[in-house]
């Protein structure tokens, strides 16, 4: 049996057998104890597993926190991601590895080799996918060591915010790479902007253990999880409407998952140096030519 096979059988395979959201309401619990000796502990490990940097986080000691959550979602010393701000220029919203990126074939998007997924399956509606078609889109895995709030990438104007509802399948290599439709299966956030450069979307996607979403315009938008699609528009109200500067939070992840980024054809060109692979830092220039 090949080494592929077997990672299959131990890791993916029980993935659907096993209740998602069952064990995301338990990690969502878990995640908010305030028992100093148990969130202590449990910090302790986490930082060293994983080999955390705390030397970026406007808190250092991490044994502050009132929970792990808190500190899981901690904030950054601004200095530690300088944002550019020049008009022209796009900045990534997250710390982590560019997975995947390049140009949407009329609505189709690569989720790995040899496995792509819809552009209207993604989005859970038609009505954005004439927006998106043949444009660009990036997708960047978040690890559990990494920085979890979500930035603004350009300046812009929040147009709509949508909830889907779906499974929530580990987003790591193996599961990726196996799963078919895993990022329009998952349940995730979809926000929709209006830019100078046309249309962009930041889509928050959840996975196993991570079963909650923010924004910083409607809160936790889950839990609880929900059966059927909601969507929020914004400008509709004074409280919904909303501009971003670049750099801006817009919401969280409480635990870690994946973002993709949509933009709207002919806006932009690729830089030839961004590859697969490539950690960005939140506020980092990401490949793009205006």
């Amino acid at each position: 049996m090949s080494k592929l096979s077997i990672q299959y059988l131990i890791r993916v395979l029980p993935q659907f057998i096993v209740p998602h959201h069952w064990f995301s309401k338990q990690m969502h619990k878990a995640t908010r104890i305030k028992n100093r000796r148990i969130k202590n502990f449990v910090i302790k490990n986490f930082v060293k597993q994983y080999n955390v940097d705390l030397t970026t986080a406007k808190e250092e000691n991490a044994l502050t926190f009132s929970c792990f959550n808190d500190f899981f979602t901690r904030s950054i010393k601004p200095e530690s991601r300088p944002i550019d701000t020049t008009n022209q220029s796009i900045v990534s919203p997250v710390d982590g590895v560019i997975s995947q990126f390049g140009n949407i074939n009329k609505n189709t998007l690569i989720q790995a080799k040899g496995r792509n997924y819809k552009l209207a399956d993604l989005l859970g509606t038609n009505k954005w996918v004439n927006d998106f078609t043949d444009g660009l889109y990036m997708t960047i895995y978040l690890s559990p060591r990494d920085y979890h709030r979500i930035h603004c990438p350009a300046y812009s104007e929040l147009v709509e915010t949508t909830y889907i509802p779906g499974r929530l399948f580990a987003v790591n290599p193996i599961t990726v790479s196996t799963v078919s439709n895993i990022f329009s299966r998952n349940e995730r956030v979809v926000n929709i902007f209006k830019t100078s450069f046309g249309q962009m979307a930041v889509i928050s996607v959840g996975a196993f253990f991570v079963g909650s979403i923010e924004t910083k315009l409607l809160g936790e938008i889950t839990p609880p999880h929900k059966s059927n699609i909601k969507t929020w528009q914004h400008g509709a109200t004074p409280e919904y409407y909303k501009n971003y500067k670049k750099g801006d939070e817009i919401g969280r992840f409480n635990m870690g998952s994946t973002v993709i980024l949509l933009f709207e054809k002919g806006t932009m060109n690729w830089n030839k140096q961004l590859k697969p692979g490539n950690f960005v830092k939140m506020g980092e220039l990401l490949g793009f030519e205006l």
